[in-house]
């Protein structure tokens, strides 16, 4: 018996509940938008009666401490259900356990290949492992909220995904060691960044379905510079789901997500609104004490989340904007990789008016200006299913008086990449001036980023961007505003 608890103690997680809800969240302020036919469609699949089944039979492995049989049974078990749905690359990411070395835990991986883009990924899961603090972890660790509902969205996710083409990869992965400190997350967070996994979003699903009330809340976090994901997850729940999201800019590591945040993934926390208090790492956490129509409408906010960003085209790659005469306007849009991209929005915005047009073309004009006044402008793919991209903009433009030709040949401005070192050099011709000023990078959110910006001489200038992603870069000569995508790759 005192063996027994010395080991319990040094296994306990490190992370304190307080931590898990010290944080503000506030109601999510955005109003119901449009559904996309599509995605109805597969939402509609999400079974409860699903859900149950599948987090019973977690709950009756008894317990998936990590340091037991129970939880390698699990992990087969979890393995050979997602081979049931036709996957064929399922495998064990395996690891020793850092408190115990001789202990082998095993993240299990199902991946699941894009036909548009197979090299980005969109990446979800939570841990499936468990533990209990009230009890004997050894014998019985039940764990339905904590977090076996959280894998059983995932393993419902991709069941329901088998069969449906996706632009990008998928990677459905349940946790393993999460409840002694985030060690199967970060094994892999670490592992992806190794690999170069251009990871586009990373959803963490822990303890989504305890709701004892009417009202019907989730909870969605990430960082700061996250905003967007946490606003997108919203919007996917006023959209699609019944629920009422509550967001926070804020968040800690006390989940699966915090390793992919740390190695500069995007990452997304999304969780029940109102906390298990009195089951949380308890022996009374069961099924029985969870309400699956709602576990069922927080799937549904997960997976149409993770279809948004899997299928939502990107911005297009290049803009190029020309005044070819007085209170005329004519934008020049360089489409994005997506073969299944129909057409765009095209929204500008003169003295505080706005409008919007809808093009099959690349090249739109915009006319009845008011000339010498600016006008920015921001552009939108939108592809055959009805996914619209997220907004690259603005482009500011004064429609005055006749520009420079756009044609890449004929540019004053010559731009190189250099993807593995992040370095951009842009050149200006013939005597034309460049400074700071003149350039704007932008993420692929359309956020303004700061990188590091050196005038060489000569007109000539290098911004060189550390962190790993896909960016845009804007250079305004004359009249001509030119944007180029660049890709940065792993910096290690």
């Amino acid at each position: 018996m005192l063996m027994f608890v010395a080991v319990f103690v040094i296994n306990l997680s490190p992370q304190e509940l307080p931590l898990m809800r010290a944080k503000p969240f506030y109601p999510y302020q955005g109003n119901r938008r449009y559904q996309v036919a599509y995605l109805d469609s597969i939402i509609d699949l999400v079974s409860y009666d699903s859900l149950y089944a599948v987090d019973l039979r977690l709950q009756n492995f008894q317990t998936r401490y990590s340091f037991t049989d129970s939880v390698i049974a699990a992990a087969n078990w979890i393995k050979n259900r997602f081979l049931s749905f036709g996957y064929d690359s399922v495998y064990f990411d395996s690891f020793p356990h850092p408190s115990n070395p001789s202990s082998t835990q095993l993240n299990v991986v199902c991946v699941k290949v894009g036909d548009q883009n197979p090299e980005r990924v969109v990446l979800i899961g939570g841990h499936y492992d468990s533990v209990v603090y009230g009890g004997n972890p050894y014998l019985w660790a039940p764990g339905a909220d904590d977090n076996g509902s959280g894998t059983t969205s995932t393993i419902e996710i991709a069941r329901i995904l088998a069969n449906i083409p996706t632009d990008k990869t998928i990677y459905f992965v349940p946790f393993a060691a999460e409840e002694q400190g985030l060690y199967g997350s970060d094994h892999f967070a670490d592992l992806a960044l190794s690999h170069g996994l251009n990871i586009d979003l990373m959803i963490n699903l822990d303890m989504v379905a305890y709701e004892p009330n009417s009202f019907w809340n989730v909870a969605v976090e990430s960082n700061q510079a996250n905003s967007d994901f946490v606003d997108l997850a919203a919007q996917m729940a006023l959209d699609y789901t019944s629920l009422y999201p509550q967001v926070s800019y804020q968040t800690s590591g006390y989940s699966d997500h915090w390793p992919f945040l740390q190695n500069g993934y995007n990452a997304i926390f999304i969780s029940e609104g109102d906390f298990n208090w009195n089951n949380w790492h308890e022996p009374t956490d069961v099924v029985d004490s969870l309400n699956f129509p709602y576990h069922a409408e927080v799937t549904k906010m997960a997976l149409s989340t993770l279809m948004w960003i899997s299928e939502r085209p990107d911005p297009p790659e290049n803009i190029a904007a020309e005044t070819p005469e007085p209170g005329v306007v004519k934008v020049i849009i360089t489409p994005p990789p997506q073969t299944d991209v129909e057409g765009y929005y095209v929204r500008y915005i003169q003295n505080s008016i706005e409008n919007t047009v809808y093009t099959l073309d690349d090249t739109v004009i915009l006319d009845s200006l008011l000339a010498n006044v600016p006008v920015d402008i921001y552009v939108s793919s939108s592809d055959t299913l009805g996914f619209v991209s997220t907004e690259f903009g603005p482009v500011t433009i004064v429609p005055t008086h006749v520009g420079e030709t756009v044609s890449d040949n004929l540019l004053p401005v010559d731009i190189k990449f250099n993807t593995l070192n992040g370095e951009a050099i842009i050149k200006a011709a013939g005597g034309l001036s460049l400074s700071k000023e003149n350039i704007k990078i932008f993420s692929v959110d359309g956020r303004l980023v700061n990188p590091e910006i050196k005038n060489l001489g000569n007109n000539t200038m290098k911004l060189t961007i550390p962190r790993r992603g896909i960016y845009f870069v804007e250079v305004k000569v004359r009249s001509i505003v030119l944007i180029k995508k660049f890709l940065v790759l792993p910096v290690r």
